[in-house]
């Protein structure tokens, strides 16, 4: 496959970058925040919650693309302990 470079990817790549830096700063600051979801069975059974990470970026607003912009494995790292405490 033979692909031509077209100016909207230089922007797509750019805007990620930052996207990750400011995540970076982010963690850094602690500004990410541990969210329950609960699930439930069509009968409306809650059987379990789901842990999330949200962030609310100053320009963006929430965001829970960490796992898509490659810091998972920091964030996980952090948020271990904060979900084991609230698991307890």
């Amino acid at each position: 496959m033979i692909r031509f470079y077209e100016p909207e990817m230089d922007h797509k790549i750019r805007d990620q970058r930052l996207l990750q830096q400011d995540m970076r700063v982010a963690l850094s600051r602690n500004e990410f925040s541990l969210c329950y979801q609960p699930q439930a069975t069509v009968e409306g059974e809650v059987t379990g919650f789901e842990a999330l990470v949200r962030w609310h970026h100053r320009e963006r607003g929430l965001s829970n693309r960490h796992a898509r912009d490659g810091l998972d494995g920091r964030l996980s790292a952090s948020d271990s302990e904060e979900k084991r405490q609230h698991a307890a």
